[in-house]
C-alpha cells in the first residue's frame, strides 16, 4: 500500500547504509594485512646494511624490534631424494624478536611454536655441517637432517635444527632455509652483508635516517596503504 512505501524506502536505505559500511570495514582491514604481508613490518630497507646501523636501529627511540638478512635466490637443495630450488635467508641473531613483534597474521612471517630461529646463532652441528632451519614446505620433503646446499660455486654440507613458522612470502618468494649470519661469512671465508631490514614501531623511520641508510629503497606500510 502506499502508506508502507516510506517504511520500506527507510528501511532500504538502513540496510544500504549498514552494507556499505561493512564493506569498506571489511576492505580497510583487507588493506592492513595485505600492508603487513607486502612490507614485511612496519618499515622495511632494501639495501646494504651494516651491524653497527642494525644495532643503532633496534635501540633506537620507538622501535619495538628490528633484523637483518640477506637473500640468495635459486639455491639448489639436494635432499637425499630430490633437488629442489630454494631461497636461501641468512638471519641476524635478531630477526626471531621481529617475528615475535609482528600481529598473527595469515601468510604475514611467523616464528615456529619452538622457535627455531631465534635458537639458530646458538645452533650446532656436527664438524664440518652448518646448522639450518627449513619452512614448512620443505619440512615434509626432508628424508634425512643431513642435506647440502649449493650457494654460487659453494657445496654446503647442513644440518637440519628445526623447522620455522610462515615465510616472507608476501615479498620473497619460497620455499626457505634459514641460516645464521655470521655463520655463513665463517663457512665462506668471506665477511657476507645483509641487504634488507626490518623495523618494527612507531619510531622506524626516524631511527633508520638517524642511521644515516639512505642510500636504499624504503618502504612502510602507511606508504602501502597510501599508494593502494
Amino acid at each position: 500500500s502506499r502508506a508502507a512505501l516510506p517504511l520500506l524506502a527507510l528501511s532500504r536505505a538502513v540496510a544500504l547504509t549498514a552494507a556499505s559500511a561493512l564493506d569498506g570495514a571489511t576492505v580497510q582491514a583487507g588493506q592492513k594485512d595485505a600492508a603487513w604481508q607486502r612490507v614485511g613490518a612496519d618499515l622495511r630497507v632494501d639495501g646494504a646494511v651494516s651491524e653497527a646501523q642494525v644495532a643503532r636501529v633496534a635501540d633506537a627511540l620507538g622501535v619495538d624490534a628490528a633484523a637483518s638478512f640477506l637473500t640468495t635466490p635459486n639455491v639448489h637443495l639436494a635432499l637425499s631424494t630430490e633437488s629442489v630450488i630454494v631461497t636461501m635467508l641468512a638471519v641476524d641473531g635478531r630477526y626471531s624478536t621481529v617475528l615475535h613483534a609482528l600481529p598473527k597474521i595469515p601468510g604475514l612471517a611467523q616464528p615456529s611454536p619452538t622457535d627455531a630461529l631465534g635458537r639458530l646463532a646458538s645452533a650446532t652441528a656436527p664438524a664440518g655441517r652448518l646448522p639450518g632451519v627449513v619452512g614448512a614446505e620443505l619440512a615434509g620433503k626432508l628424508r634425512s637432517q643431513d642435506v647440502t646446499m649449493s650457494v654460487g660455486d659453494h657445496d654446503i654440507p647442513l644440518r637440519v635444527v628445526g623447522t620455522a613458522g610462515a615465510g616472507p612470502d608476501g615479498y620473497i618468494g619460497g620455499p626457505f632455509i634459514y641460516v645464521d649470519l655470521a655463520s655463513l661469512s665463517q663457512e665462506l671465508s668471506r665477511q657476507v652483508k645483509a641487504d634488507s631490514l626490518l623495523v618494527v614501531g612507531d619510531g622506524a623511520r626516524r631511527a633508520v635516517a638517524d642511521a644515516g641508510i639512505s642510500h636504499a629503497t624504503i618502504q612502510t606500510r602507511a606508504g602501502w596503504i597510501r599508494s593502494w
